[in-house]
């Protein structure tokens, strides 16, 4: 234990530090430390409530630019830069830890700036971000606990909203172009065309329970699985594991009719899209680690828009001899 005399010598220097280099100290706190200090004396509460410190914190912990209010608030006012980290602290803040929620949201802003700048018609279709309780009841109706990385790309993000799937929910069996505004990706050969969309909550529960209940999966996925995204006519079906957060592709090969098949037995067979390791401190973030993969190939052009298609290629264009192990795994 330190004596009294150099306690009280080391508090004479932080006293003597000018008000920009004692900000540089405390910018080497958490936000809750700061707010500790900040109770200590009044020159390091006006050090601990600076803007420039807390634009620092949003940021790292956030990813904000500006002090913007969360997407769900009504509420424009102008904030401070504290004022908004301490709403999205509020919000989000069960999900920032292993920094998970800056991953996400950083996925999600390369994935809108891509579709922006190339596709309108998927940047509109991005859903509003889910609630606390559409996640807790989407859930319980599934009878599985999602992982931490899902439920924070769903609260930014609940999927997509077409008007075809509307269509086909009020009886009308017209696709419309949007049937190709997939989020991830498409591809053509012959007349096998495929264009994956990522399921909204409501859609995810619906059709998990049409596929379990009609027994039209492989028995691994049957009790922790969720289908996430899909094509239409379900020629291609991307399964998380709610359990280790895997996330596994289950297509029909376009030859046949039927579904890929693998393993012994010819049972139907699911296949890895990702590999099988966490981020370290990050369990279960397969489907953040698989999402994050994809922007990142989108942003470096490995992916392109396809004319032809009316959607966004999902193949490679410069490596033509891989489409058959895209096809499968991606």
């Amino acid at each position: 234990m330190q004596s009294p005399i150099k306690v009280n010598e080391a508090i004479k220097v932080v006293d003597n530090l000018d008000q920009e280099t004692l900000c540089r100290v405390f910018s080497f706190l958490t936000a809750k430390e700061c707010c500790i200090a900040s109770c200590v004396q009044r020159s390091w509460r006006v050090v601990s409530s600076s803007d420039v410190l807390w634009r620092g914190f949003a940021w790292n912990k956030y990813q904000l630019k500006e002090p913007s209010r969360t997407p769900a608030s009504t509420d424009d006012s102008e904030l401070s830069f504290k004022e908004a980290f301490v709403a999205w602290e509020n919000e989000y803040g069960k999900y920032s830890e292993a920094g998970v929620f800056a991953r996400a949201k950083r996925c999600w802003a390369e994935l809108e700036d891509w579709t922006r700048a190339h596709h309108e018609g998927i940047h509109e279709s991005l859903g509003t971000g889910a609630s606390e309780e559409n996640l807790d009841s989407a859930e319980m109706a599934l009878g599985v606990t999602f992982p931490p990385a899902m439920r924070v790309l769903y609260r930014l993000h609940d999927g997509q909203t077409l008007s075809f799937d509307e269509a086909e929910d009020n009886g009308r069996h017209v696709p419309g172009i949007s049937i190709f505004h997939g989020l991830l990706g498409s591809y053509a050969f012959y007349d096998h065309m495929v264009s994956v969309r990522l399921l909204p909550l409501h859609r995810i529960v619906r059709w998990t329970a049409f596929f379990k209940d009609r027994r039209l999966v492989p028995e691994e996925l049957m009790e922790t699985h969720i289908l996430l995204a899909t094509s239409p006519g379900f020629q291609k079906r991307f399964y998380l594991d709610t359990s280790t957060g895997q996330v596994h592709v289950l297509c029909r090969a376009p030859h046949h009719g039927g579904w890929h098949r693998g393993g012994s037995g010819g049972s139907k067979a699911a296949l890895p899209a990702i590999p099988a390791a966490d981020t370290p401190g990050c369990p279960r973030d397969g489907f953040l680690r698989w999402m994050e993969e994809y922007a990142r190939r989108l942003q470096s052009g490995v992916y392109t828009m396809a004319p032809s298609l009316l959607g966004l290629a999902r193949y490679e264009r410069q490596r033509a001899s891989r489409c058959f192990a895209m096809l499968l795994n991606l």
